[in-house]
């Protein structure tokens, strides 16, 4: 069953806060992990706006009411005693946090309209998988695992990566391999 969500209307932003939302929406735009949506749409979800730190915005999409729609795929995730176990005796750590992790995974585009979300100028959606998506942090953790589950030496938790190793050689021919 399809549910249909009310249009909700663009948030009500003052003019600084609409041009520094112009300018993000641009910005995604450009990087390829949102676009236009035209025409009709089953989901329009609203937008909170987070201030940055550096003066620019996040657009955060409250996904709450899609996310009752969505089929989730399980997939089993590391818990903190599995890296424990993983970790145990060994004395050379590297991490590596992935920035926009998953923004690197495209989603299907039969599945983006879900993520569509209404702005001052228009409706946009995720090409991309996007924090908010109650399944996204099993199904990045399911991706990164596929690709990371040969090399020796390394385990994940979502978008961290631990390299380790008993001795430096054995940590940087791992963290090489990474």
């Amino acid at each position: 069953m399809t549910r249909c969500l009310q249009k909700l209307k663009p948030t009500d932003a003052s003019p600084l806060t609409r041009a520094k939302m112009s300018k993000e929406i641009k910005r995604l735009e450009e990087a390829d992990i949102i676009e236009s949506v035209e025409g009709p749409t089953l989901w329009v979800s609203p937008i909170v706006i987070v201030p940055k730190k550096t003066g620019g915005v996040r657009l955060c999409v409250d996904m709450r009411e899609a996310n009752k729609a969505i089929k989730r795929e399980r997939h089993p995730m590391h818990t903190i005693d599995d890296m424990i176990h993983d970790l145990n005796g060994e004395k050379f750590f590297s991490r590596i946090d992935l920035q926009q992790a998953f923004h690197q995974l495209e989603l299907d585009k039969d599945s983006r309209f879900i993520t569509t979300f209404s702005t001052h100028i228009g409706l946009r959606r995720f090409k991309r998988l996007m924090f908010g998506v109650n399944a996204a942090p099993e199904m990045f953790q399911q991706a990164l695992g596929s690709i990371l589950h040969d090399i020796e030496g390394v385990t994940h938790y979502i978008d961290d990566i631990i390299v380790h190793g008993k001795t430096k050689s054995e940590h940087d021919a791992s963290l090489k391999k990474t």
